[in-house]
């Protein structure tokens, strides 16, 4: 089963169908409940991202009394990363953060230039008005 992220679900069972629990004393092996992976090879194809605790499964059966032990191991895995596929991922990575940052560089650009044209408009006005006002004083002292 996939789930998220291209994660695959997945379950090993080990256990004896010829013994029961009577004959048989089915535990984990230094008292770990989850796959030891100390010595899985790091060159493998896929990548156990998570494990489930509990694996000591016990069954019983209508036919029989007595109970069947077995170890249920669920993890999931993903698709290993290639070194080619980390270096391309860090290259895009890379490529997005600097067209990120050149983005923010041209807003910052624009509003400057927006707040610079503002300021340029309104000081404009202010020497229209002036002038208006002294175009109105000089006409007013002609007559």
């Amino acid at each position: 089963m996939v789930t998220s992220d291209n994660e695959i679900a997945c379950n090993i069972r080990i256990g004896s169908w010829t013994y029961d629990g009577n004959h048989i004393n089915l535990t984990s092996f230094g008292e770990s409940d989850i796959l030891d992976l100390s010595e899985m090879s790091s060159n493998t194809a896929y990548d156990v991202t998570s494990q489930k605790g509990d694996a000591l499964a016990t069954s019983h059966y209508p036919c029989c009394s007595e109970p069947y032990l077995a170890m249920d191991y669920q993890f999931t895995v993903k698709k290993a990363k290639l070194e080619e596929d980390k270096k391309e991922e860090e290259t895009e990575e890379t490529s997005k953060e600097s067209s990120e940052e050149s983005s923010e560089e041209s807003s910052e650009e624009s509003s400057e230039e927006s707040l610079s044209l503002s300021l340029e408009t309104e000081a404009e006005k202010d020497a229209e008005e002036e002038i208006e006002e002294s175009s109105g004083e000089h006409i007013g002292e002609r007559k």
